[in-house]
C-alpha cells in the first residue's frame, strides 16, 4: 500500500468512472463483551498500477474538483452490499470530508444507496471531524441534524483535536464520540494523555454518548481503556483494516451495537459512588498519598469529633495521641510502598475512643499510588462493655462453659439499649440497629411488654437487674433465657450505663408452640425500641414532660415520637395506645 502517489485529475476521474474505490473495513470492538458490534469503512483506491491508495492522497484533490460525493457513494454502495450478508446488529460507520457538510444534497445521495441496499438508517453511521464544524457550524448542524430525523447515527471523530466548544459539542445531536489516536498513542508515557482521554470518557458518556478509542496497537493501552470504563476500541491491536470484503474470520466474534456498557458506565459508578459514601453509616475518609484529609463523610467527622472544614488538608495521624500517631504514620508510609497491612485497633488515649481502622492504597488507572481510601468503626462501647464483664468473675466463669448462650448488651442511663453482641441469628457484621430490631423480633410479644416495663420501672433504684423471657431460636422454637446487668457509675455515683449478659436458662420449660402470641403483636412490632420505651412510660402514667426528663429527648421530641406512635398504631389518643400494652394508660392532658 502507497501513499505517496499523486493522482492527476485525469486519473482520479478515470478511476471514478471506472468504480476503482473500494471499502476497506475495520472493526469496532465492545470492550466489555469483547465482541466486534461494527466496522469503520475506509476509503480506499485500487490503482492498477500503483496498488492500493490511502485516501490523503487523492481526497483533496476529490474535493476540488467536486468528485468526493461520487467517491464516497461508490464505496457505501459496495460495503453496503457486504453488510446485507452480515448479522444485522452490525453497524457500519462512514467518514464524510468537511467539504460534504457544506450541502444537504448528501444526506438525500446516502439514503437513497442505503435504502436500495435494503439496510436500515440505523446500521450507518456518519462521522464528521471537529474541523467540519469550523467552516460553516449553522449549515454543519443543518445537515447533521437531517441525518438524524432519517434515522442515521452521529459521531464525532478525532475529539480533541479541533476547536469545537463544549456548548457546541452538547448542541449537536451525536451518538458517539471518538477520542483521537494521538492521545490513545501516548498513554504509555504520557500521565496527561491518560488523563485527558479519562475526562473525555467521562464527558462523552455524562452526555449520553458511547464513547470510542481509536489507534489502540498494545495491550497495555487496552487494558488501560477497560479500567477506564470505555465502551469500544478500535486500532491495530484489535484488528487491522480488511479491503473490500467483510472479514468473515475474526479475532472477536460478531455481537450487537454497543449502545454503553451492559453495566454502569464509569461516570454513572461515580455518582452511585457519591450517594454510597455521602449516606454511609460507616465513617469514610480520602487521604492523599502524604496521608493528608482529602475529603470525609459526616459520619467520619463526628466519629473523629472533627469540624469537616476545619480538618480538610490536616494528617489524619496529627488526630490522636503522639505514640498512635507515629504509629499511623508508619503504617501509612509501608502501604505507600506497597506493602498490605490489615485492619488495625487503635485506642487513642487522648480521646479515650478506640477504633478499628481499615486503610485501603488506591491506585490510578495505570496502577500508580495516589493515596488511601479509609473506614473507621467505633469500638469503644464494645471495649468498654467487655471490660466491665471481664472484671466480673461470674461472667469469666461463664465464658468459660461454651456451650452456653451468653449475648453481651449494654444500656446507656435511661435504660435505651445501645449495644447488643451476636445474637442468634446476627453476626458481627450486622448493623447495631438491625441487630437490637431482630432480637426484639425474636422476644415473645407478652414477655416483651412485661420486661420492658419492669426494667424501665426499675431503673430509678440503681441495682442490679434480672429478669427471664423467652425468645424464638432459628429453628422456630421458644427458648428460655435469663437477663442481668449492672449498673456501671461515674465519678459522681450516678449511673452512667448498665451492662447486661443474656445467658440461657436452666430450666427450659414449658415450651411455647409457634404462633403462641398476643393479638396486638403485630401492632407492637411496628415500633422502634426507643418507641416502645416511650410508650411504656406514658402507660406508667409519665407526662411528656416526665419522660423528657427521663430519657434524655426534647418535650418537642417525645410529642413527635408520640404522633408517629399514634400513627403507626391507628388510635387517636395515648390511652388507647396504652391499652395495646394490656393494662390502662394515663388520662390524657390538653396540652399534651
Amino acid at each position: 500500500m502507497t501513499s505517496t502517489f499523486f493522482p492527476s485529475i485525469d486519473d482520479l476521474l478515470a478511476a471514478v468512472e471506472g468504480s476503482r474505490f473500494v471499502p476497506a473495513f475495520q472493526p469496532f470492538i465492545d470492550l466489555e463483551t469483547q465482541k466486534t458490534s461494527g466496522f469503520e469503512v475506509l476509503a480506499r483506491w485500487d490503482h492498477p498500477a500503483h496498488g492500493v491508495i490511502n485516501p490523503d492522497a487523492f481526497i483533496s484533490t476529490a474535493e476540488s474538483v467536486g468528485a468526493i460525493n461520487a467517491i464516497t457513494l461508490q464505496v457505501l454502495e459496495k460495503a453496503c452490499r457486504e453488510l446485507t450478508c452480515a448479522p444485522r446488529s452490525l453497524t457500519l460507520a462512514l467518514n464524510l470530508s468537511p467539504v460534504q457538510f457544506r450541502n444537504d444534497e448528501i444526506v438525500s445521495l446516502i439514503g437513497g444507496v442505503v435504502s436500495n441496499a435494503g439496510l436500515l438508517p440505523s446500521q450507518i453511521e456518519i462521522e464528521l471531524t471537529e474541523n467540519a464544524l469550523l467552516d460553516d457550524i449553522e449549515t454543519a448542524h443543518q445537515v447533521a441534524k437531517r441525518f438524524r430525523d432519517e434515522g442515521f447515527l452521529l459521531s464525532l471523530d478525532d475529539f480533541g483535536t479541533g476547536f469545537s466548544s463544549l456548548t457546541r459539542l452538547h448542541s449537536l445531536p451525536f451518538n458517539t464520540l471518538k477520542i483521537d489516536k494521538q492521545f490513545v498513542g501516548s498513554m504509555d508515557q504520557n500521565p496527561a494523555s491518560r488523563r485527558i482521554v479519562s475526562s473525555v470518557i467521562d464527558l462523552g458518556q455524562s452526555l449520553g454518548m458511547r464513547v470510542v478509542a481509536e489507534g489502540i496497537e498494545t495491550p497495555h493501552q487496552l487494558a488501560l481503556l477497560q479500567r477506564m470504563g470505555c465502551n469500544v476500541g478500535q486500532g491495530y491491536h484489535l484488528g487491522r483494516p480488511t479491503l473490500g470484503k467483510l472479514p468473515r474470520e475474526l479475532r472477536y466474534p460478531f455481537g450487537g451495537r454497543a449502545k454503553g456498557s451492559s453495566g454502569a458506565s464509569r461516570y454513572q459508578r461515580k455518582f452511585h459512588s457519591e450517594a454510597i459514601y455521602e449516606n454511609s453509616p460507616c465513617a469514610l475518609a480520602l487521604l492523599d498519598g502524604d496521608g493528608r484529609i482529602l475529603r470525609m463523610n459526616e459520619q467520619f467527622a463526628h466519629v473523629m469529633s472533627l469540624v469537616e472544614k476545619q480538618s480538610i488538608g490536616s494528617h489524619f495521624a496529627q488526630h490522636f495521641d503522639r505514640k498512635n500517631a507515629f504509629r499511623i504514620t508508619q503504617i501509612l508510609a509501608h502501604m505507600a510502598r506497597g506493602r498490605e497491612i490489615r485492619q488495625q485497633e487503635v485506642k487513642d488515649r487522648r480521646s479515650s475512643k478506640t477504633f478499628v481502622v481499615n486503610c485501603t492504597r488506591v491506585n490510578d488507572d495505570d496502577g500508580g499510588f495516589i493515596g488511601f481510601s479509609l473506614a473507621l468503626t467505633d469500638i469503644s462501647r464494645l471495649r468498654q462493655v467487655e471490660a466491665v464483664l471481664k472484671a466480673d468473675e461470674g461472667y469469666a466463669r461463664l465464658l468459660a462453659t461454651e456451650e452456653r448462650l451468653h449475648i453481651i448488651w449494654a444500656a446507656n442511663s435511661a435504660g435505651t439499649i445501645d449495644y447488643l453482641g451476636p445474637t442468634l441469628s446476627a453476626t458481627e457484621s450486622v448493623g447495631m440497629e438491625d441487630r437490637i430490631k431482630d432480637w426484639y423480633g425474636r422476644m415473645h410479644p407478652d414477655d416483651h411488654i412485661r420486661v420492658r416495663k419492669k426494667w424501665l420501672e426499675w431503673l430509678p433504684s440503681k441495682l442490679p437487674f434480672e429478669t427471664n423471657f423467652r425468645v424464638r431460636d432459628v429453628s422456630g422454637h421458644w427458648r428460655q433465657v435469663r437477663s442481668a446487668a449492672k449498673p456501671s457509675f461515674d465519678s459522681a455515683g450516678q449511673v452512667e450505663s448498665w451492662i447486661g449478659l443474656i445467658t440461657d436458662c436452666a430450666d427450659q420449660s414449658p415450651q411455647i408452640q409457634k404462633g403462641d402470641e398476643s393479638p396486638h403483636s403485630p401492632l407492637l412490632a411496628k415500633l422502634t425500641a426507643q418507641q416502645l420505651d416511650l410508650l411504656t412510660w406514658a402507660a406508667a402514667g409519665k407526662s411528656n414532660a416526665d419522660i423528657a426528663t427521663i430519657t434524655g429527648l426534647s418535650r418537642r421530641g417525645v410529642e413527635y415520637h408520640m404522633e408517629q406512635i399514634l400513627k403507626k398504631l391507628g388510635v387517636a389518643s395515648k390511652v388507647q395506645a396504652a391499652a395495646l400494652l394490656g393494662r390502662h394508660g394515663p388520662q390524657e392532658s390538653p396540652k399534651e
